[in-house]
Parts: C-alpha cells; structure tokens; sequence
C-alpha cells in the first residue's frame, strides 16, 4: 500500500484505546484489528470516532475504509467509514457457553439473560455447566436465540471470563 491510498479492511477488533486530543479534549480512539494476515491499528478522530464509538468494541467483527499513512515506515489507517457485517449466517450451529456451575449465581444469570436478550437471531444457546460430578448441559429456550455476529462475544466474556466460549478438558 502507499501513503494516502483509500483501502478496506476487515476483521476482529482485538483492542482499543480510547484517548483525548490535547487542543480541546475531544475523544477519539486507536482500535487494533486482525485478520489472518496480521493486525493493524486503525486510527478512529474524533469525528469518525464520535460516529462509530459505539461498535467499538473488543471482539466485534467490522469493516473499515480509510486513509493509509505510513510514517517511520510503519502503517496505520485513519478510517472515514465502518460497517459491521452480516456474519449471522456464518455460523448456524448452536452457540456453546462453558462455565462452573456454582459461578452461575440469580444476578448472573438475570445478567446473561439480559445480554442473550439484547441479541436475538437464529443460533440456539446451550450451557454447559461444570459441577462437581460432571457437566451438565442445558439447552435455552427459543426465546433466548441469539444473533452471533453482534458483539455478543465480548459482552459474554466480560459476563463470565474471557473463556467462556471455550470447551476446557
């Protein structure tokens, strides 16, 4: 790529950090977004920033366009647009939560409802509960079936640790 180039990346925001700018104090945010092929930190101004701040967030899947700037020969992007794709149906398997059973206490539980709640779509949600005996595996209800590309993951692992979504032996 060459400075000044307009391009499109996309991929998974694996961090971001929000910061002020020193002539007025307005926000703006520096988000890191891997593919595949590697990460790049992609430069959000106030502006874009103040547009799109919202679907900023840790473990959510985006689209940017932007400006390249190469300075001491390294590459950012200063996004001008985001769009969070339709992955819904990328994935129709079930989405699989994994979590100690005595973790799961009433205000957790009204917490996951209400995350699963705020996500609806099309994948069925199973707990896999971890006790002293074994796992025991709840399938939820229809009512609680979840769109998988909106931010859910990270509002979970937040929830419940960051590995939540992962089956531990």
């Amino acid at each position: 790529v060459r400075d000044g180039q307009m391009i499109q990346i996309c991929g998974l925001i694996t961090g971001v950090q929000s910061k002020t700018t020193k002539r007025d104090g307005n926000l703006w945010a520096i988000a890191t977004i891997e593919d595949i092929s590697g990460s790049t930190d992609v430069l959000f101004f106030p502006q874009t920033y103040q547009k799109y701040s919202q679907d900023l967030v840790t473990d959510e899947i985006v689209s940017v366009r932007g400006r390249v700037r190469i300075r001491d020969e390294e590459a950012s992007l200063y996004a001008q647009e985001m769009t969070l794709p339709d992955i819904s149906q990328v994935s129709n398997g079930p989405l699989n939560i994994y979590i100690s059973a005595n973790r799961l206490t009433e205000d957790i539980a009204e917490q996951l409802r209400d995350i699963l709640g705020s996500s609806p779509g099309q994948s069925e949600v199973r707990m896999h509960l971890r006790g002293s005996k074994g796992v025991t595996i709840v399938q939820l209800g229809d009512d609680l079936r979840v769109n998988r590309g909106s931010g859910l993951a990270g509002q979970l692992k937040t929830l419940l640790g960051l590995h939540c979504l992962e089956k531990r032996k």
